[in-house]
């Protein structure tokens, strides 16, 4: 009897051990995917970084025409709603509403540029919940 009570007991360890790393495994996939999304939109605020620079050099006015809409339909990428400018010197990109994506789903890294003499510097803030998938400047 005892012979059979600690087998039962071994098997269910090895069970919930093979499902805890099968869900491990879930959870690295996911945030792989997530990383994947960020580096896209990452990619997509860079470049827009240098147009509202551009565009800020040009008129001394940040504006929502900073990007064109021909850029902004560019950026519709996989995992990326939008991507904005503001007259508030912001470029607000805003991720798709996608269950792959559950951490960053919906959620927006805002740049904001504080215009200098010679260069500007800029700021990064995000809505996300998950500060370790974002890149150390925006969390």
């Amino acid at each position: 009897m005892k012979k059979r009570l600690c087998f039962a007991l071994l098997c269910l360890l090895s069970v919930s051990s093979i499902l805890l790393s099968a869900c491990k495994n879930e959870q690295e996939k996911m945030d792989e995917v997530q990383k994947t999304a960020l580096i896209q939109g990452l990619k997509t605020v860079i470049l827009f970084k240098s147009q509202m620079s551009a565009y800020y050099a040009e008129n001394q006015v940040c504006s929502e025409n900073a990007i064109s809409n021909v850029d902004r339909i560019l950026t519709k990428v996989h995992y990326v709603e939008g991507v904005i400018a503001t007259d508030k010197c912001q470029i607000i990109l805003t991720f798709k509403k996608d269950v792959s994506i559950p951490d960053i789903s919906r959620q927006q890294i805002i740049l904001t540029m504080t215009p200098g003499p010679s260069t500007h510097k800029w700021t990064c803030e995000s809505t996300t919940r998950r500060k370790d998938l974002l890149p150390r400047e925006c969390r």
